[in-house]
């Protein structure tokens, strides 16, 4: 009996060795970085499993594009059929359509955290895992911007050129990525670092605007029509500014409640909403995104801890308006076992993505490798979920 325990002893660690070290090619981690198509049809994600997958949002189905690829590097070009990612074992970015066919590949050399490029291919910007951001064109590399730590910090910082930052956060520390957005019309790119938010002219690589307003990490993007930026950040605190004028930057209130017509509680509180609307609020943003030409939504933090009993809400803002217009539930009505959206971690604010044209919002799920999508409604400025595919882990792999 003893030769027995120890010959099914051996053979089920045999098996555990095998799953942990052979990765089934269906075996997912959790999305780390998607992006949406500009016409709301289809998403490419990348995950911690290093895989890369296409998602059709009208025909519900996903396809793996390929393995061992770097988690941060997934992007849709803009009002094109072409998306790209990074392979992991050579640095090498390729773009394919949605057809899977090799369409460019390039070499910026360096592991990417965070990329994007124009829509006609030619100009590639990118960041390190520093915020050192670089740009391509032509096959010519330059850099764009330098985030610099000295060993020891001078007093008085001595002064830096238009296109630097003293800091000492890199993607490690300030727990987020370098994001990246290009305007529609390809002409700017807008990032933000640890409590700034920059603007840069893509052709010339001049940076034109740099305003440090926010607190922590910091996530800015752009107005479909370029004209405005909205930044928000750890913080309570979020700004819209004016790319027209440079002295009109304007605080918004992210605290006030619409249906209460007062301010949320400034205290960090964790209670459930109570009915079907927010009652406490946690006021460190997370992403924000346009969802049409004039409004934008600010997807809000949530520890892990707390995800049951959390704010799982977006806050939705007009352009030219301080206040919120609304929050909507980012939970699908009665599904009490429904995924939960990723808002708890900052180094996931990548893993949300909207189509201003389709009015669709993505998200990553908070502990599965899935996706929520969501429909806007704007004449009557509602949300709802339309889907929430997961892609499962095998029972075998659980070892």
């Amino acid at each position: 009996m003893k030769k027995f325990y120890i010959l099914v002893f051996t053979i089920l660690a045999i098996s555990i060795s095998s799953c942990s070290n052979n990765i089934p090619t269906n075996d997912h981690g959790k999305i780390m970085v998607l992006s949406l198509s500009s016409d709301g049809h289809y998403v490419i994600s990348t995950d911690m499993s290093r895989h890369v997958v296409l998602w059709d949002l009208k025909q519900h189905t996903h396809k793996i594009i390929g393995s061992k690829i770097n988690i941060y590097s997934a992007y849709f070009i803009k009002n094109t059929n072409n998306f790209m990612y990074q392979d992991d074992t050579n640095n090498e970015v390729i773009i394919r359509n949605t057809d899977n066919k090799i369409i460019k590949k390039l070499q910026p050399g360096f592991p990417t955290y965070g990329q994007v490029i124009t829509s006609d291919l030619k100009t590639y910007f990118a960041s390190d895992k520093n915020f050192n951001i670089f740009k391509i064109n032509n096959n010519t590399k330059s850099k764009l911007f330098g985030y610099y730590c000295p060993p020891d910090l001078p007093k008085p910082l001595p002064k830096m050129d238009a296109n630097s930052i003293y800091g000492c956060m890199s993607f490690g520390g300030a727990g987020k990525l370098f994001n990246l957005t290009l305007a529609n019309q390809n002409n700017l790119l807008i990032g933000s670092s640890y409590g700034y938010a920059l603007a840069w002219n893509t052709k010339n690589g001049k940076m034109i605007r740099q305003v440090q307003k926010n607190i922590g990490q910091t996530f800015a993007t752009i107005s479909p029509d370029n004209r405005y930026i909205i930044s928000g950040g750890q913080g309570a605190k979020l700004i819209q500014i004016d790319l027209k004028n440079i002295n009109n930057i304007t605080k918004l209130n992210p605290l006030y409640n619409p249906a209460t017509k007062q301010d949320f509680n400034k205290e960090i509180t964790y209670w459930l909403p109570k009915g079907d609307r927010p009652n406490n609020w946690i006021g460190r943003t997370t992403t924000i995104k346009f969802i049409d030409d004039n409004h934008y939504l600010v997807i809000f933090n949530m520890g892990s801890a707390f995800m049951q009993g959390g704010f799982h809400y977006a806050g939705l803002f007009k352009l030219g308006k301080k206040k919120a217009i609304k929050y909507l539930n980012l939970l699908a009505p009665n599904k009490p076992d429904q995924p939960y959206p990723t808002t708890q971690d900052y180094d996931r604010d990548q893993a949300i993505d909207t189509s201003p044209t389709a009015h669709i919002l993505v998200m990553a799920q908070a502990h599965n490798n899935g996706i929520l999508v969501y429909k806007y409604n704007p004449k009557s400025q509602t949300l709802k979920q339309i889907w929430a595919p997961i892609i499962k882990t095998p029972w075998w792999h659980i070892w």
